[in-house]
Order: structure tokens, then sequence, then C-alpha cells
């Protein structure tokens, strides 16, 4: 038998840590392209979460202005009902003065 020889022992180890660190690099390759994989799917699983958000942004901000065109409608109606019976009661207040006028012991 001859002797191992430092340089042998040497290689053997080297070749025994390269394989080791290959199968790292590999494994991690792997991990990466599957977070890679996750990362991409999450961020389409996103965009079609913010379209959603946005058309609901959209449809409520059309409500709010259909909204408030109704309280704008309404209000007005009330102002115009307000000043229709002021009208009528100056109206009320002018006849009966002028009856009463021309009739001052009614």
């Amino acid at each position: 038998m001859d002797k191992i020889k430092f340089c042998d022992i040497a290689s053997f180890v080297l070749a025994i840590a390269l394989g080791v660190v290959s199968f790292n690099f590999y494994t991690f390759k792997k991990e990466v392209k599957s977070d890679i994989v996750r990362i991409e799917s999450t961020m389409v699983a996103n965009q079609s979460e913010s379209i959603l958000l946005s058309a609901q942004v959209d449809s409520l901000q059309s409500t709010s202005k259909i909204f408030a065109k109704s309280i704008l409608y309404l209000d007005s109606c009330q102002i115009h009902k307000g000043q229709k019976a002021d009208k009528a009661e100056r109206r009320g207040r002018f006849l009966g003065g002028v009856i009463k006028g021309l009739f001052p012991g009614m």
C-alpha cells in the first residue's frame, strides 16, 4: 500500500467541499425561482385587487356625486316651497289690508 499523500487528501476534501457548495447553490437557485414565482403571483393578485378597489372607489365617487346633487335639489325645492309660502302670506296680508281698507267696519 502506498502512503496517502497530503495532496491527495487536500484534493479529496476540496472535491467534497466543491460538491457541497455546488449543491447549496443548486438548492438556493431553486428556492430563489420559487420565491420569484410566489412574488409574481402575489403581485398579480395585488394588481387585480387594486383594480377592483379602484373600480369601487370610482363607483363610490359617482354615488357621492349623485347623492350631493340630490341633496342640492331637495334643498332648492325646500327653499322654493318656503318662498312660495312667504309670497302667499304676503299676498294674503296685502289683500286683507286692501279689503279692510275698503270695508273698514268688517
